[in-house]
């Protein structure tokens, strides 16, 4: 998988208008939990509907690291801006 699965629960506006603006600014494979296949749900943790995942190849990321990993990989900038307010 070379492009990160970014996914979301499509039944939540606020989620949705998340995962747009990601998908704005990064290069994501968007998947709804209405979406989601056996095999990607499978790699997710058992409460995988309370929050967003990240899935790359190498790992899964879940809630408050998914997001910081999605932001990173909007650019340098972006990578700033997750380094500092990991620090706080």
């Amino acid at each position: 998988m070379a492009t990160p699965r970014l996914v979301y629960d499509d039944d939540c506006c606020f989620c949705m208008w998340c995962a747009a603006f990601a998908a704005r600014r990064g290069d994501f494979e968007m998947v709804g939990f209405s979406d989601l296949t056996s095999e990607q749900r499978q790699r997710l943790p058992d409460d995988w509907e309370s929050c967003v995942h990240l899935l790359t190849a190498e790992a899964v990321y879940s809630c408050g690291k998914a997001v910081e990993q999605t932001v990173g990989r909007f650019g340098p900038q972006a990578r700033r801006l997750v380094r500092l307010v990991s620090r706080l």
